[in-house]
């Protein structure tokens, strides 16, 4: 059975390290169905393998499978993080915070079974790690975890466990380094957009278009998060502000680049008259 386990756990390893890294929301996206398709090979394997013992079926619900379904659980909460990160630093701050919150109270709503386990007790094991367990009180947040033969009593909870440590310890770090920017961008000064969101619309749609970002590759969307987290501010649909709003301009002008072009046309000149 270990041996079985460890060439999942490297199929599963190699999966994931195969994954692009520059967008965190797809990459954890990509991550949970790669552990997905694992774990529903870790189940053929439970259901057709014959365990020598009892004591061999606790170890898989208690330790093994364990490993599977709370890689899972981290996945899929990197991508709650990642898919619902304000763009404005403060409120990154504001949406972390929260998350460090909730995975903090699933460890104050069950401290009898995390003193359980860190007091190394093994008296309830059988109660706890036995397959076929059906309580009206049990609800498995994973579809593999509604087949009796698949799960047990607390299975579901030894993989939480290791996932919220896993998370709390990453997520920690994160928002410390957040708050030692001083709400500057990645540690950089803090720097605040004074002008009207629409002149920062501007200047975003100049560089997409011209294709002065990664030699024309970049995405708006890309460059447009950027602006906002360097400048900590919001762009409420920036798309239709840039082809309604500028569009319908009376003086039918982009007027913040046409500024921004005569400002430097007139410090030249006062250079060159030097």
């Amino acid at each position: 059975m270990e041996k079985m386990i460890r060439e999942l756990q490297e199929e599963m390893q190699a999966g994931l390290a195969g994954l692009a890294f520059e967008n965190p929301v797809k990459q954890a996206r990509e991550a949970v169905e790669v552990v997905f398709a694992v774990i529903f090979k870790l189940k053929d394997l439970a259901l057709s393998y014959t365990f020598a013992d009892k004591d061999e079926l606790i170890r898989f619900h208690k330790e093994f499978k364990p490993l599977f379904v709370s890689e899972l659980y981290y996945y899929l909460q990197r991508y709650r993080l990642e898919s619902e990160r304000p763009e404005p630093l403060k409120l990154q701050k504001e949406h972390l915070g929260k998350m460090i919150k909730r995975a903090g109270n699933w460890f104050d709503d069950h401290k009898a079974y995390i003193k359980y386990v860190r007091s190394g007790r093994t008296d309830r094991d059988a109660e706890f790690y036995l397959p076929g367990y059906q309580d009206k009180l049990y609800t498995p947040i994973f579809s593999f975890d509604r087949d009796p033969a698949f799960c047990s009593a607390r299975g579901q909870e030894a993989a939480l466990l290791l996932a919220n440590r896993r998370l709390l310890a990453e997520w920690g770090k994160e928002l410390a380094a957040l708050k030692k920017s001083s709400g500057g961008f990645l540690g950089l000064p803090k720097l605040k957009w004074t002008f009207k969101a629409i002149d920062l619309v501007e200047l975003i749609y100049g560089l997409y278009l011209t294709g002065a970002i990664n030699n024309g590759k970049a995405e708006l969307k890309d460059i447009a998060e950027t602006f906002q987290q360097i400048f900590d501010v919001k762009l409420d649909n920036y798309s239709f502000t840039f082809t309604q709003s500028i569009h319908y301009r009376k003086s039918g002008s982009i007027r913040f680049l046409r500024e921004m072009i005569e400002a430097i046309l007139k410090k030249l000149d006062e250079l060159d008259g030097k």
